[in-house]
């Protein structure tokens, strides 16, 4: 599932759960305190639905959580299997202000996690035009405006299995691959080294990359590379030109790049990157 898909998805699926969260009372099932003292001060109620509810198929538990004035300040959705397939998240959770939405946070099942390489995505109210992401210890605020805000953010480790399988779409030639799905992605790295001068190769799988995506201007952008690290593994990037004065080493951030496998290594074209938000 790509990044774009799974932003509709987000969006549907915060719409259809928020309409769902007016008419949670008129279900069947009985509520049950289990917590009578949270976070916000007030208790903490579970709804578990039976499978014969009509929103069975989209979750099969809500809670809400009051605070000390019992006005609803969160609601969590625990997604059924079938939502979960579709879209990748297990959990969505609604957070309230005097009864309006002002931020919702969906998190990805492990499977899906360990495949992006981020836990939870954000949509706060107050910032329409963003969406935010995080692995737990990063996290970086993401413009959707921006022209990669449709990479799909995977891991590094994922795309490398995806290049090494011999799929007939995907193209091999000789030592160079590039994969038809993936020629394009974003991922968090740490840059680990100061730049250096590109090498005969290095041009080589520019001028293939540039030719393969019918953008012979591509390659001329490019003029220097550096490593950097992701997942305790290191990597070539070439750095695009108008990057060069704003990466250096130690700069860690969700890097966009282009895609191109060489000798069963993956090189990094960089197109932009994001930096981290402060902690």
């Amino acid at each position: 599932m790509q990044l774009k898909k799974g932003i509709k998805e987000m969006k549907k699926i915060i719409i259809v759960f928020a309409a769902l969260g007016l008419f949670i009372n008129l279900y069947s099932t009985e509520p049950k305190i289990i917590e009578s003292k949270n976070e916000f001060g007030g208790e903490t109620v579970e709804f578990n639905l039976s499978p014969d509810e009509k929103d069975y198929e989209l979750f099969t538990k809500v809670i809400w959580y009051f605070d000390g004035s019992n006005i609803k300040q969160k609601i969590r959705y625990y997604f059924s299997e079938k939502t979960t397939m579709q879209s990748g998240y297990v959990i969505q959770e609604e957070y309230l202000e005097a009864g309006n939405p002002i931020e919702y946070r969906m998190y990805f099942s492990a499977e899906e996690a360990k495949k992006r390489g981020i836990t939870t995505v954000i949509e706060k109210v107050s910032l329409p035009n963003y969406l935010i992401y995080s692995d737990g210890k990063r996290t970086v605020y993401s413009n959707m405006n921006t022209f990669v805000h449709n990479y799909p953010i995977l891991t590094l480790s994922y795309l490398e299995q995806e290049f090494s399988d011999p799929k007939p779409e995907n193209y091999d030639h000789g030592r160079i691959s590039i994969s038809a799905r993936y020629k394009k992605a974003r991922s968090f790295v740490t840059f680990t080294s100061d730049f250096i001068e590109l090498n005969e190769t290095d041009n080589k799988l520019l001028q293939f990359y540039s030719d393969y995506m019918e953008a012979p201007e591509l390659k001329d952008l490019y003029f220097k590379k550096a490593y950097a690290e992701s997942e305790g593994k290191k990597y070539t990037v070439y750095i695009q030109k108008n990057l060069e004065p704003y990466i250096n080493k130690n700069l860690s951030c969700l890097l966009a790049y282009g895609l191109i496998g060489y000798n069963k290594e993956l090189f990094l074209i960089s197109t932009e990157f994001e930096e981290l938000a402060e902690k």
